[in-house]
């Protein structure tokens, strides 16, 4: 029914520490761990084993990628790219969340892929769709490439920087 088009909906194996807030609307994959007084606006997403520090405030519309990492006190207020770790008030994205994604099983060559992705939209002089053009013919195809693709072009808020 259309009424569940708008309820909050919460995956499996989620841990929620105290006062956390999710608020109306959102949907949370599994395995998301939101740390001590982190408010969650309505109408954000977080994806499958994102980790969200304590004290952290996520701006309505937001989406959190996959096996994100989003450090203490940060202020996020735009997307946050999967595999990666954010942190700072406003927030920025500091590189891939290496131990995060070696304890999800992640290869050192998947690891390596999402690096060489992360320098180019990030570290390099393009914009975002000159990196992405870059991505598409320059990365070996892989689950990782398509999911940080996929990601890019379905962003609403545009990426947190």
């Amino acid at each position: 029914p259309e009424e569940d088009a708008k309820a909050t909906r919460i995956g499996s194996n989620c841990l929620f520490m105290s006062t956390c807030h999710v608020g109306h609307d959102c949907v949370l994959g599994n395995n998301v761990i939101i740390a001590n007084a982190s408010p969650l606006a309505g109408h954000v997403t977080v994806h499958d084993r994102a980790f969200i520090g304590g004290l952290t405030g996520i701006h309505q519309f937001c989406v959190i990628g996959t096996m994100s990492f989003i450090g203490g006190m940060a202020r996020i207020n735009k997307d946050v790219l999967p595999y990666m770790i954010c942190e700072g008030h406003p927030g920025r994205c500091h590189g891939p969340n290496t131990i995060g994604l070696e304890r999800n099983g992640l290869s050192a060559e998947q690891i390596k892929s999402i690096r060489e992705m992360y320098k180019l939209l990030y570290r390099s002089e393009l914009n975002t769709s000159q990196a992405v053009a870059r991505i598409e013919s320059d990365i070996e195809d892989s689950v990782e490439k398509t999911t940080i693709l996929d990601f890019i072009a379905t962003s609403q808020r545009g990426l947190l920087r």
